[in-house]
């Protein structure tokens, strides 16, 4: 696959999941009447952290995936990802914050074996 065009597919891959998924599963009723800490920043930033987080997320995956398409490095951004996905539907459709916690922790856990 050309150079750029496997930019732009990770791009669309990532960020087009991602804001889909995001959409799915936003926040409604149940979110807004939980508790929040005073640090919680406000609804309308999460959009646009979210795009920038997800454009960095796919700019890493395409270059891991120039260096070795099928390495460790390519497998653990793959499952990070898709703990990334998994984490909206089970915190904010299933209302799971237990599972969503464990999700939170295995992507911590991929995301550091990534970097190393």
């Amino acid at each position: 696959m050309p150079y750029r065009l496997s930019l732009f597919f990770f791009l669309t891959l990532v960020v087009g999941c991602g804001l889909m998924i995001g959409f799915i599963t936003s926040p409604g009723a149940w979110y807004a009447q939980l508790v929040k800490p005073a640090f919680n920043p406000p609804s309308w930033l999460f959009a646009p952290a979210w795009t920038a987080i997800y454009i960095l997320i796919a700019i890493a995956g395409w270059l891991t995936w120039q260096r070795n398409h099928a390495g460790w490095p390519m497998k653990l951004w793959w499952a990070q990802l898709t703990l990334n996905f998994l984490w909206s539907p089970v915190f904010f459709s299933a209302h799971r914050i237990d599972l969503a916690l464990v999700v939170i922790l295995l992507l911590l856990f991929i995301i550091l074996g990534f970097i190393v």
